[in-house]
């Protein structure tokens, strides 16, 4: 891995470190404020969140890889520019199309799909109207973050992201204590993400010539709709599988039991911001690099990743896996945490094997290859689909951290397993990384049953 994206890495994960342990410490005040049940809903609005990459189907990550590519060949950059602008565009419409949708479906979603009632469900209803109005400005700051990591900015995007990301959390929970309206609660996690789009706004139009016209011809934008197309069927099945379990078992348990899985789920999968954040780093220098044109290069890249992946991921996790029970304890109480140990554990194994995963992910889209991480998804859908309401039907909660667990090991291996074969150059290294993933996985299982 080069110093500059060794630099780069690094300011990723001080950016998203804050916020992780801001939601770390978000989660007890939110349940003394708002109580288990009304904590099981917040954290499925978090949820939709989750589904930015569905709304503006995969923008926000096409512009950086057109970004990065057309730095690579050369192009000037008032000519990127002119890219930028109609996929903000483009973005800005999306996001008042699927903001008027979300208005709409909001009674649908609180009564027929979360089958609330009374004065949860009128606050809920109320939370996911502020989401809808806010939802274009949303994605739009998604897509700025993105035309400045293309342009590997990412100093200057992790001291905007980091009070951003942890106020987000911080300040919903500080209105829990003022308020017990899940409604005003999930307002000011709307607002919070919205102010920070003019706050992203104002970098973009600092460090890139958005408004500037270029004299050259104009590029050809047919590369980055490609892209996009896949992206946005791999951003609709992806976060889906993600964040489905969440909403499958919404419908068929109390809130209360929902949230014994979403919190300790919401922790862990925030804690994946870590290796994505140093793959995102990785990316546009992938991108501008070329793994086929410059492989020692890749191969380089690829290599320094693992190893960060093996001394910045596992090891912490191994470390939280031989504390999970002091930890939950200590985070939640008793009473919370003897009822989601076993689960947990279960998620923590797919955690740390999604962790890997980000490296093969990065190296295919890198390469302008998103029509095969929609492939892959496409064909998992139906499995855990099937996986996750036998096993929730036999097991319950467990049974779901389990269903979840086997998708992201099946995932990262069809991974690996098609990028070996897409990049012949870079096989030597990619092979040893991912026997090292498997071996994480194995030695943190015999931690957990050597803890039973």
């Amino acid at each position: 891995m080069s110093v500059r994206v060794a630099k780069n890495a690094a300011w990723n994960i001080i950016g998203v470190s804050l916020p992780l342990v801001a939601g770390v410490l978000a989660v007890p005040l939110l349940l003394q404020g708002l109580g288990q049940a009304k904590l099981g809903v917040f954290s499925l609005a978090l949820g939709l969140f989750g589904f930015a990459g569905v709304f503006d189907l995969g923008l926000g990550r096409a512009l950086t890889q057109t970004v990065a590519s057309e730095q690579g060949k050369g192009s000037n950059q008032p000519a990127i520019a002119g890219l930028v602008r109609r996929g903000l565009g483009a973005v800005l419409a999306l996001g008042l199309f699927w903001g008027l949708a979300l208005w709409w479906a909001a009674s649908p979603i609180t009564h027929d799909l979360f089958h609330l009632d009374g004065a949860i469900a009128d606050e809920t209803i109320l939370g996911i109207h502020w989401l809808a109005l806010t939802l274009p400005l949303i994605l739009l700051s998604t897509s700025l973050t993105g035309v400045l990591e293309g342009m590997q900015h990412f100093r200057a995007v992790n001291l905007l992201r980091a009070p951003i990301g942890a106020a987000t959390f911080l300040i919903p929970a500080l209105i829990a204590q003022c308020t017990d309206n899940l409604g005003w609660v999930i307002a000011s996690l709307a607002l919070t993400r919205a102010v920070g789009v003019v706050l992203w706004g104002l970098l973009v139009w600092r460090l890139f010539p958005l408004f500037t016209q270029s004299l050259a011809p104009k590029l050809n934008p047919n590369a980055m709709w490609r892209f996009t197309g896949w992206l946005s069927v791999s951003n609709l099945v992806g976060p889906f599988m993600v964040h489905a379990d969440r909403f499958y078992l919404a419908s068929i348990f109390p809130p209360a039991l929902v949230a014994l899985y979403t919190v300790p789920l919401d922790a862990l999968v925030r804690a994946t911001i870590l290796p994505s954040a140093a793959m995102n780093a990785a990316f546009p220098a992938l991108t501008h690099l070329g793994t086929q044109t410059q492989p020692q290069s890749a191969r380089a890249l690829i290599r320094g990743a693992g190893f960060l992946m093996l001394g910045l991921w596992f090891l912490p996790i191994l470390l939280v896996g031989v504390l999970l029970p002091q930890l939950l304890t200590l985070w939640l109480g008793t009473a919370f945490a003897d009822q989601i140990i076993s689960m947990t554990q279960w998620l923590m194994l797919g955690i740390l094997i999604n962790g890997f995963a980000h490296i093969p992910f990065a190296l295919l889209q890198s390469a302008g290859r998103s029509d095969i991480t929609a492939k892959i998804h496409l064909i998992e859908l139906p499995l855990y689909a099937v996986g996750l309401v036998i096993l929730t039907h036999e097991f319950g909660i467990t049974g779901a951290a389990m269903a979840w667990f086997g998708r992201v090991l099946c995932d990262t291996a069809l991974l690996y397993l098609i990028a070996t074969v897409q990049f012949p150059t870079i096989r030597p290294t990619l092979k040893p990384l991912f026997a090292a993933a498997i071996a994480a996985v194995l030695i943190l299982a015999a931690v957990f049953i050597l803890m039973h």
